[in-house]
């Protein structure tokens, strides 16, 4: 799966496990946490097999917001 960063915040704490900016400093744990997760999403074969994992809170979106590319 391919993974696009929205914020650059979030593009440096992945890639040099901080950020740059002193608004967005978070604590150990929780950048490794978020590595983790980002690398579960890159390693997913299919986006289906997001389901298994509850933590993410994956669900299919319904209504109007189904035709969403997110």
């Amino acid at each position: 799966m391919e993974i696009k960063f929205d914020k650059n915040f979030l593009s440096e704490l992945y890639y040099k496990g901080k950020c740059s900016d002193k608004k967005h400093r978070f604590q150990p744990q929780i950048i490794k946490n978020y590595i983790k997760r980002i690398n579960l999403l890159e390693n997913v074969p299919s986006v289906e097999s997001l389901y298994k994992y509850n933590a993410l809170n994956y669900e299919v979106l319904e209504g109007n917001k189904k035709d969403w590319n997110l």
